[in-house]
């Protein structure tokens, strides 16, 4: 049976946490696509169209919820991985050599 020291210990808080920050940049990156790529989708739709076309309305009982259309569940979907990505941002360790 092997025994569990604390700097082994350490060694994997540490391997977990750059599993985290990776994320962190991954949300970041999604956020932002998300958020372009929806934003171009309407703009496409305006030129194109001249008005932007919402097909998806949900409705329960007598409450009616505003029609929405993919582009802007991405634009949602996007401002909210950029939230979180300004969570983690606060979590993350600071450069051991920042550049001045």
């Amino acid at each position: 049976m092997r025994s569990f020291s604390a700097a082994r210990l350490r060694r994997r808080e540490s391997d977990v946490a750059d599993r985290c920050w990776g994320v962190a940049d991954g949300l970041l990156a999604c956020g932002l696509a998300l958020v372009l790529g929806g934003a171009l989708g309407n703009l496409i739709d305006r030129i194109r169209l001249g008005h932007v076309i919402d097909f998806i309305h949900f409705h329960w009982n007598g409450a009616y919820f505003p029609a929405f259309n993919v582009a802007d569940s991405a634009i949602t979907v996007g401002a909210a991985c950029l939230l979180l990505d300004a969570l983690f941002e606060g979590r993350q360790k600071p450069d051991a050599n920042p550049i001045s």
